[in-house]
């Protein structure tokens, strides 16, 4: 009897994954690739991302966990390897932890896509399109909440498949140790959903408050705790207001329209004393004096007092080790206050960090300003100046290679290819003459000579040409084969020689 309901049990886990894994597949293929490939895109690209995001995530979990089934059950071991497997899937299934903390995002897009008309038609007529019986055809809702269910379905039918496993059974052991694994996964999931949660309502209330206060509201360790209406005592002035509690600091606020206009602030690390339970409190501080803070709800009223009576010891050391740092010196560690005596506060500012350093670490005096009177800077700041300089020495000391421009570069390297690639010598390279034919003129120049002129062979009345093209060269006859004379005319081209007016002026007597 106990061997036939271990038996189903073991069917289920296995017949429930083949399942949740093509659920999976047609919320990938159906929705989401639909989704992101429609054009125009009727859905936002950045809400279909939020809504599924990790899911491809998710699907490699349950496709390797589908394949370590079926290797166990060709092996004829899946019975006594069932624990096996999910102490060996225990790091994936971790997986979960970050669909699971973005679960509630997603449904709370997909809940507002469902309240306007457009979208709605759109995801009804993507329901419809899912082949197969109507129980396969579920909304969009149902496909993303599957992972968050799948985490305690594991925990349940380990905890049947161990309930009816009889001692001595092989393979009992690793099913004890991953069910035990299962429910440390479960509790790690339901603390990432708190921790998501709070960490987009600390978002929204940044956006809520004033735009000078936004950039310094989230920054790290700030977490939130609570918000709710309370009725403040203070300086015998009864007002009712939102307090915003987070981790360092209790916010008395008016909420119009969802703005928040900040009131008051308490810094929880300042708290001397904390009295009052229930729904009466009184807090007391140096600067504020007493507050009396009195809660609508006990439920607020004792979530109230169990996180604050946590929270002020930490952060009183927390403010204590802030303060401390502040009062050492940054350069020897010393303490500024056993330095301080009745004449002399026993620190100096530094003129460039703006920090507090003792006299000794502060000797030195430097002008911050061209032509400016010197004042005292600390050792740590003389110091990186100094590595600053010799950088800039080193910089300046090294030889740079002269700057070419890369039509140049390219130049030299095509001439020097066609000098190897030549079947003439370099004598006849340099030697050879070449003609230049404009009409009546003639011109001769000898390659790669120093003189960029062209050296007239006759003379006519007609006027001289200022420029010449390389297309108007002409070799002349001389003792080389074609093959070179080519090369030679390829090289001008390549080189792009100025032709310009030759120097010698035409005198008319000397032509008559």
């Amino acid at each position: 009897m106990e061997l036939s309901k271990r038996q189903r049990i073991l069917d289920e886990i296995y017949n429930t994954e083949v399942s949740y894994l093509n659920f999976l597949k047609i919320c990938q293929t159906v929705y989401f690739e639909d989704m992101v490939s429609h054009v125009p895109l009727i859905i936002p690209l950045e809400k279909t991302n939020e809504m599924f995001k990790y899911l491809d995530t998710i699907i490699t979990i349950s496709q390797e966990l589908i394949r370590l089934f079926d290797e166990s059950k060709k092996s004829n071991c899946f019975e006594s390897e069932i624990g096996n497997i999910f102490i060996q899937m225990q790091s994936y299934l971790k997986g979960y932890n970050l669909y699971v903390a973005n679960n509630a995002y997603a449904l709370n897009i997909a809940d507002r896509l469902y309240k306007k008309e457009k979208y709605a038609k759109y995801l009804e007529t993507l329901r419809q399109s899912i082949q197969g019986p109507d129980t396969m055809k579920l909304d969009l809702n149902s496909f993303l909440i599957m992972p968050v269910q799948r985490v305690p379905r594991y925990r349940l039918l380990l905890q049947d498949l161990l309930k009816n496993t009889p001692d001595g059974t092989l393979g009992k052991s690793a099913l004890a140790t991953a069910l035990e694994q299962i429910k440390v996964l479960g509790i790690s999931i339901n603390e990432s959903i708190a921790d998501e949660e709070r960490r987009r309502k600390l978002l929204e209330i940044q956006s809520r408050l004033p735009k000078s206060l936004q950039p310094k509201f989230v920054c790290p360790g700030r977490e939130f705790v609570m918000e709710t209406n309370v009725v403040l005592t203070w300086e015998e002035k009864l007002t009712k207001l939102t307090l915003i509690f987070v981790t360092d600091m209790l916010i008395f606020a008016e909420t119009v329209n969802i703005r928040i206009d900040v009131k008051h602030v308490m810094i929880i690390g300042r708290i001397k004393r904390q009295t009052g339970e229930r729904t009466e409190f009184e807090l007391s501080t140096k600067e504020d004096g007493n507050i009396k803070l009195v809660f609508l709800n006990e439920k607020d009223g004792q979530l109230f007092h169990d996180k604050i009576t946590e929270l002020i010891p930490v952060q009183v050391k927390k403010l204590a080790e802030k303060k401390s740092a502040e009062d050492e010196c940054p350069c020897c560690r010393k303490s500024l206050n056993r330095l301080a005596s009745y004449s002399s506060p026993g620190f100096i500012v530094c003129a460039k960090c703006n920090k507090k350093v003792c006299n000794t670490c502060a000797t030195t005096k430097i002008a911050l300003v061209a032509g400016g009177a010197p004042r005292k800077v600390c050792d740590a700041c003389i110091l990186e100046q100094f590595t600053k300089q010799q950088e800039t020495n080193k910089k300046l000391k090294q030889k740079k290679e002269p700057l070419l421009l890369n039509s140049q570069k390219k130049d030299i390297n095509e001439f020097q290819q066609n000098l190897i690639t030549s079947s003439c010598t370099s004598s006849q390279v340099f030697t050879s003459p070449m003609l230049c034919s404009t009409g009546h003129n003639i011109y001769s120049t000898p390659m790669m000579t120093s003189t960029p002129y062209y050296i007239p062979l006759t003379y006519s009345t007609r006027q001289i040409p200022q420029t010449f093209t390389t297309s108007q060269l002409i070799p002349q006859t001389v003792n080389c084969s074609n093959q070179t004379q080519r090369s030679q005319i390829e090289i001008l081209k390549n080189l792009n020689v100025p032709q310009r007016r030759p120097q010698t002026k035409l005198n008319k007597k000397n032509l008559n």
